[in-house]
């Protein structure tokens, strides 16, 4: 299941993940940050 966020909502998405995991999510990256289970994987395998 997809979030229902419209761009700005992602991206402030995307920001506060990033900053909060203390990791840098580069804009290609996005699209794996697109469902909860996509950010998890990436999250995880980013080493945080």
């Amino acid at each position: 299941m997809a979030f229902d966020l419209d761009s700005m909502d992602f991206l402030s998405f995307v920001e506060g993940v990033a900053a909060a995991a203390g990791v840098d999510i580069a804009e290609s990256d996005y699209p794996q940050m697109s469902t909860l289970s996509s950010a998890t994987r990436f999250l995880a395998g980013s080493g945080s």
